[in-house]
């Protein structure tokens, strides 16, 4: 029983100093084993030194705005559309490169499919397609470090029911500098 103990102890000794900063004394069998000390001391976890040029860039705070359907929606389109929308197009702006800063969805398809920029020009004169409540949303994001916003519009067709709801299909409509007198909803 004690050899059993005598050897946990050895074991666990040289873990330890194998993972310790400094060097753990050696142990022999037939010297009196102490535990070993967990306490740390201030040196081992002294602050590293920052230099201007290690400085970390603020990411800037990302403000997200998501209007659900209103409405009765059937089995499968109902419930919060947002987190998986959000999702879809997160996954669809990263690759441009640019911290988001701000990002609206909204439900709906953008008007006529082609009204990116709303209230900067006449809308097109048409009656727009039918869509089915919750299956299309349309949004904007904005970025920190680029005048420039994605219009994104998303779409979830196919079979919906209560135990299958399909996924959000983001298109990156425009990733441009919007036209004067726009502002983002």
């Amino acid at each position: 029983m004690h050899l059993r103990i005598l050897i946990s102890l050895v074991l666990g000794s040289a873990i330890l100093a194998g993972c310790s900063p400094v060097p753990a004394p050696s142990v022999g069998l037939t010297s009196s084993i102490a535990a070993p000390s967990l306490e740390a001391t201030p040196s081992s976890f002294a602050a590293p030194s920052i230099t201007p040029t290690d400085t970390p860039v603020p990411s800037p705070v990302e403000v997200v705005t998501c209007l659900p359907f209103d409405g009765d929606l059937r089995p499968g389109l109902d419930g919060d559309p947002c987190p998986s929308a959000l999702k879809a197009i997160r996954a669809t702006v990263l690759p441009l490169g640019f911290l988001v800063s701000r990002v609206y969805v909204a439900p709906q398809p953008f008007t006529c499919g082609s009204d990116l920029w709303p209230g900067v020009t006449s809308p097109p004169i048409c009656f727009g397609p039918f869509t089915e409540p919750g299956a299309w949303m349309h949004g904007w994001v904005a970025f920190a470090d680029t005048d420039r916003v994605a219009a994104l519009e998303l779409s979830r067709l196919g079979r919906a029911d209560a135990s299958h709801v399909p996924p959000w299909r983001p298109v990156l409509k425009a990733f441009a500098v919007p036209p004067d007198g726009w502002e983002m909803p």
